[in-house]
């Protein structure tokens, strides 16, 4: 059970990080922030759809 949270800390954390990192890129406009922003909320969202499907 703790690992299980420390999964989803790591992944919530990981999403945040590279969101930061694609804030960061908007100085460069190098045209990679659409993809930092849409992988920062897939890594977000991905612990939020294991517990809505283990709610289940």
């Amino acid at each position: 059970m703790k690992n299980d949270k420390l999964y989803k800390f790591a992944h919530f954390l990981a999403g945040f990080v590279v969101i930061l990192h694609g804030i960061g890129e908007l100085d460069h406009a190098h045209g990679s922030l659409l993809f930092f922003f849409i992988a920062g909320l897939l890594m977000i969202l991905l612990p939020l759809f294991i517990i809505a499907f283990n709610l289940l």
